[in-house]
């Protein structure tokens, strides 16, 4: 699709002995900026061959939850995304258009179901359902992440509901066994945020050689 390509470039962070999610959101706002403001700085004549005018959001990224996500699309654009427990492209889009109307050209979207992701941190009585979120910008998400699960007796118990075999995935759950701090992280595709960053319509413009199933070399 114009989003993906056969292969990925991703930046991931993994950081241990945060709060919440919110520890992790804060690292996403604090790179995305920095990395915005060099990129405007150290490619100012690429930008201005491109015709863009960069603009770096100084402003703290708008941080909503699913529930009001899926409310906004309902009520301003009349769309109801067909799974009811995530937004799809068109959403995506959408949420986009209506924040950077409002000067937000980024956002996080929080407190999608608990139950989409066994290892995601989701317990009774939290203001949001997990602790797990999507950074969308300009319309298009670029990282996933949140707070993982680290209580040994709350994992198990998530993936014996997944009717998931321990076995399996043995390799995760045996750091657990001798205790795991709270911790949590992110991934952000590269060739997406070039793509943003550029105003691509397809994130395979933005790489050199892009492989496709048909393609391997060059």
């Amino acid at each position: 699709t114009s989003r993906h390509g056969s292969e990925i470039s991703m930046f991931d962070v993994e950081l241990a002995f945060i709060e919440d999610q919110h520890d992790v959101m804060d690292v996403v706002e604090e790179s995305l900026r920095y990395t915005l403001k060099e990129t405007k700085k150290e490619a100012a004549d690429d930008l201005d061959m491109l015709g863009i005018d960069l603009k770096v959001p100084e402003e703290d990224f708008p941080r909503i939850k699913f529930e009001e996500a899926r409310r906004i699309l309902k009520e301003e654009y009349d769309h109801e995304p067909d799974d009811p427990e995530d937004l799809d492209t068109k959403g995506e889009e959408l949420l986009g258009e209506h924040f950077m109307e409002k000067g937000h050209p980024a956002i996080f979207v929080v407190g999608y179901p608990g139950e989409k992701f066994y290892y995601m941190e989701a317990r009774e009585g939290d203001e949001y359902q997990s602790r797990r979120f999507d950074f969308i910008y300009k319309g298009l998400e670029l990282a996933s992440g949140g707070q993982r699960e680290h209580d040994m007796d709350r994992l198990m118990a998530a993936v014996e509901d997944e009717g998931i075999d321990p076995e399996d995935i043995s390799f995760y759950l045996e750091s657990f066994k001798h205790g795991m701090p709270p911790h949590g992280g992110y991934g952000l595709g590269i060739d997406r945020l070039v793509k943003q960053v550029a105003e691509l319509e397809n994130v395979k413009e933005g790489i050199l050689f892009p492989r496709t199933p048909d393609r391997l070399t060059p």
